[in-house]
């Protein structure tokens, strides 16, 4: 029998449980390459990820390990393009090469019960990947119309103009392509960097879903049985190095919009205060509720969103703020989220915006376990960021234990406003920022 809710009596409001993130077991193949395992689900699906160092960071330009990771599955020794995408689809299986910052993935989805029919395809795609020089030249055309169409986007322009400032001009992380760097770019230049394949000594690889120990031994039987080569690449995580001017505007003709980045260099999730202080951040401006979004778009109407996030990796991390707005509200905007910045380490965070924070970061947390591969997922940005793997019950602990006082005490410490660097992308000719009005 079907029992229907009194909808006249609201549902009861529970608190959420303490949240753990499962953890994985670790395996090492007859190689020594290590398999990261995690046996959960009710499905007969998997999830299979390769990894290596190197990425966007440690290639001559970011656009030839996007590629290169693009092209993975383009062709190899023994099958073409077409025939690699054919005998995917025909057993239930779907690959994605994803270029990060620091590392390359080569990431399969699959039945369980093809598994060891489409391993074959992922080790090949992983060592002998041939890329085609037509499917390249198409690939490279493509991407040179995206670059030029993100040369007119003022959010674009904004984020690379913050970046040069943050990092340096010279620094890795300041890389950005143009049209005419793209179409430079060859097919020789994404077969050096592919040189040692994904095979190599700082390879890792990670396995979810309804796991057996056949499994295993599949991909023990594939990856395992070959000697990794020596690393080629090696990842570059110098120090970010600020320039000195803290304002940049760039003109983008025709911007209806201006796009404002505003950034300040801080401490790194090595940092013992990390933790509380992403709190912090998100208090000021992670989530619809935040500070930011209750002035600023709430109250003063300037902008339609704005949002701010903390990232970094080892001892540097950055607080970035964006958000677009009419070009007549670009100064009045800055002007705010300075305040806002100042207010956060003068004015305490109250209990029922306490409260109402923690249940956001919570459940955003809750969607990080929502299934065994966003667990993974979450294991793998560990790796990525080079985090200690008891990352997750630290913020957890943070998220039960801090104050008001204690997010007041991190804002003052570390978002210090006369480190902030402001960078603004709009047309230049239809708003006016002074620094000398921003600044004061």
């Amino acid at each position: 029998m079907i029992i229907e809710p009194d909808r006249t009596i609201a549902p009861s409001i529970h608190p959420f449980p303490a949240l753990e993130m499962p953890s994985l077991r670790i395996l090492h193949l007859d190689n020594g390459i290590p398999l990261y395992v995690l046996d959960l689900g009710d499905n007969e699906v998997c999830r299979i990820s390769v990894v290596r160092d190197g990425g966007t960071a440690e290639s001559v330009r970011p656009v030839v390990a996007t590629l290169m990771a693009e092209m993975l599955c383009e062709g190899t020794r023994g099958m073409s393009g077409a025939e690699l995408t054919d005998c995917l689809e025909f057993n239930g299986a779907w690959f994605n090469g994803i270029s990060h910052r620091h590392h390359t993935a080569a990431v399969m989805y699959a039945l369980n019960r093809t598994f060891g029919d489409v391993m074959p395809l992922l080790l090949s795609m992983a060592t002998e990947a041939n890329f085609p020089e037509e499917r390249f030249l198409a690939l490279r055309e493509k991407a040179v119309s995206n670059a030029s169409v993100r040369a007119r986007q003022v959010k674009s322009r904004s984020l690379e103009i913050i970046r040069r400032m943050i990092y340096g001009p010279e620094h890795p992380y300041s890389k950005t392509d143009s049209s005419a760097d793209i179409a430079s770019v060859s097919v020789d230049d994404l077969r050096r960097y592919y040189a040692s394949g994904l095979t190599d000594k700082s390879a890792a690889i990670y396995l979810a879903g309804r796991i057996t120990p056949a499994m295993e031994d599949a991909v023990n039987h594939m990856f395992g049985s070959f000697e990794p080569t020596v690393p080629i690449v090696s990842i570059d995580r110098r120090p970010m190095s600020p320039i000195a001017d803290r304002l940049e505007t760039v003109g983008v003709e025709g911007a209806m919009q201006g796009s404002v980045r505003i950034a300040i260099p801080t401490i790194g999730p090595s940092h013992p205060d990390y933790c509380d202080l992403s709190l912090a951040v998100t208090a000021l401006g992670g989530y619809f509720g935040s500070r930011l979004m209750s002035n600023i778009r709430e109250d003063k109407g300037y902008t339609y969103g704005i949002q701010a996030f903390l990232t970094g990796s080892g001892h540097d991390g950055l607080m970035v703020i964006s958000s677009e707005a009419d070009n007549v509200y670009v100064e009045p905007l800055i002007r705010e989220v300075l305040e806002e910045i100042r207010k956060m380490s003068t004015v305490a965070v109250e209990s029922e915006e306490l409260d109402r924070m923690r249940n956001f970061v919570l459940s955003q947390a809750v969607a990080s376990l929502d299934s065994p591969f966003n667990i993974i997922g979450y294991h793998e940005s560990l790796h990525y960021d080079a985090l200690p793997s008891d990352t997750f019950r630290q913020r957890m602990e943070a998220v039960r234990t801090v104050s008001g006082t204690r997010i007041m005490e991190v804002a003052l410490k570390y978002l210090d406003p006369d480190s902030v660097k402001i960078a603004v992308a709009g047309d230049v000719d239809a708003f006016s920022v002074e620094e000398n009005r921003i600044f004061h």
